[in-house]
């Protein structure tokens, strides 16, 4: 059987056109590597994020309309799964299932000073707002909404706000702050092991209003806001199905 296969060839000419044998099966991979090479595992994900302090981010100058800010994504390795091959296979992950989106900020406000003592006093506001996403991964792995829901993607974008009290001055509100987004679930395949991650993605924004005006009033307020927002997965129930190539790339080619 070692040596079992078929050739196609040329009528014309007799010329064998093609050849296939036995020792690398095209269709699918070796029937003993089957329970490696395709595996589906279900995922419960029931992590919640708190906010995340950005080290770049600190109470801007007494200026007025100063703002900093940084955003960025936090990696969290979730499973390592051995594939148990010899080397590094080639393959891809499918996603499938019910994904829960939570958009939390927080929003801490200092009135420092106030020469009216009009505008509303230092509060801290919170607020959650979740979306239920069904959703399947394409080709590339990026994790789509099976609805359609007006944007490329249901996780790219991720504004937050909350009921801000009044009266307040408009620019230490940060309406419409937004965090970044992406996909919330990745792999990656190494020599030894599949590796699951989840995105966790996030932003810390401060700003300042600050005037100062000595004409004989010694007019002077200073407002200040930060503004912390942090994309989360917590409730996402899905699949992920694995298919590993039992080939290198170098056996590929030749």
């Amino acid at each position: 059987m070692s040596n079992y296969g078929f050739a196609t060839y040329d009528s014309e000419t007799q010329r064998i056109q093609g050849m296939v044998n036995s020792k690398f099966p095209i269709f699918g991979p070796r029937y003993n590597d089957i329970d490696k090479a395709f595996r589906t595992i279900h995922i419960t994900d029931t992590y919640q994020s708190g906010f995340i302090t950005s080290p770049n981010v600190h109470l801007p100058p007494a200026q007025r309309y100063q703002t900093i800010a940084d955003q960025g994504v936090k990696r969290m390795l979730i499973a390592t799964i051995p594939h148990g091959f010899k080397q590094r296979p080639l393959g891809y992950v499918t996603f499938s299932g019910a994904f829960v989106k939570n958009v939390r900020c927080r929003w801490e406000y200092t009135n420092a000073y106030d020469y009216y003592q009009y505008y509303a006093p230092s509060t801290n506001l919170n607020n959650t707002t979740t979306t239920n996403i069904d959703a399947i991964s394409d080709a590339s792995g990026t994790i789509m909404a099976t609805a359609y829901t007006g944007d490329w993607s249901a996780f790219a974008q991720n504004y937050f706000s909350v009921s801000y009290p009044s009266p307040i001055i408009y620019f230490v509100r940060q309406a419409g702050v937004e965090i970044p987004g992406g996909n919330p679930y990745e792999v990656e395949i190494d020599d030894t092991n599949v590796y699951v991650y989840r995105n966790i993605y996030w932003v810390d924004s401060y700003v300042r209003d600050y005037y100062y005006y000595s004409e004989g009033q010694n007019l002077e307020w200073d407002f200040r806001s930060r503004a912390k927002g942090v994309v989360d997965f917590a409730g996402s129930s899905f699949d992920m199905t694995l298919y590993l190539c039992p080939y290198t790339m170098e056996e590929l080619l030749t």
